[in-house]
């Protein structure tokens, strides 16, 4: 069984030894870097099973491209898997993949975030999670041999060809929420960025919360990780 894996990169030095760490089972790692300058470019062209390419888009956060990109950058693959993912999402479960080898399906992943009150410097040590149901189901993984995935904005929904779709085999970890200054550091620096599509769209919503809001949603989160239960009712709030 063979499984390549599609990333995007901007600035993730900090992610990235994570990243390769946990993937490490993968054949291969192709990463998409869109003008990195902090050493992630150095450190990809460094691991041995990572293939390093290069999207440019005057330096602005654009999530059409990003979708465009996810819509395309597997097709030709001749992997058993492709796994199409940010670069904090850690896909889990990957075993249960060689049960269905051979089928032309797509996985959609049932996420966890995972919440840090200090930012980790050993994922597994992060053991606070929860699932949220609206947004936290990601088609992170198909065979190549699909027609077309056809995500939407986010990749929270797809319109796969052919629609043969496994739910609840595969998970994954999403690991954002690493600490409250880590989060609202990554969303306002997320927003210096936004393209003039992005803006008009409101296109990555926590970003255009104040620091008081974005504060106040890590606490939500750590709330909902503390209390222990493990679902999250779509509406909820508190």
């Amino acid at each position: 069984m063979t499984t390549t894996v599609y990333t995007f990169c901007w600035n993730e030095i900090f992610l990235l030894p994570h990243f390769f760490e946990h993937y490490k089972w993968a054949d291969k790692i192709i990463i998409y870097d869109n003008d990195s300058d902090d050493g992630s470019q150095e450190f990809i062209k460094s691991q041995p099973k990572a293939e390093l390419r290069h999207f440019d888009t005057n330096n602005k956060m654009d999530d059409r491209t990003q979708i465009d990109l996810k819509n395309n950058c597997w097709k030709g693959d001749t992997s058993d898997w492709v796994i199409v993912c940010d670069m904090d999402e850690f896909l889990i479960r990957h075993e249960k993949l060689k049960k269905y080898v051979g089928e032309v399906c797509v996985f959609d992943c049932k996420g966890w975030e995972m919440v840090s009150e200090e930012v980790p410097t050993d994922f597994k040590t992060v053991n606070l999670k929860y699932h949220y149901p609206w947004w936290n189901y990601k088609a992170l993984c198909f065979s190549p041999k699909v027609k077309r995935i056809r995500y939407s904005v986010g990749a929270h929904s797809c319109k796969p060809k052919p629609n043969n779709i496994y739910n609840d085999v595969l998970e994954f970890y999403h690991y954002a929420t690493l600490s409250e200054d880590y989060i609202v550091e990554k969303w306002q620096r997320t927003f210096r960025r936004l393209s003039e599509n992005n803006l008009k769209m409101k296109w990555g919503k926590y970003c255009f919360l104040s620091e008081e809001e974005q504060r106040d949603e890590f606490k939500k989160r750590l709330r909902w990780a503390k209390r222990g239960k493990n679902d999250i009712k779509i509406g909820q709030t508190t």
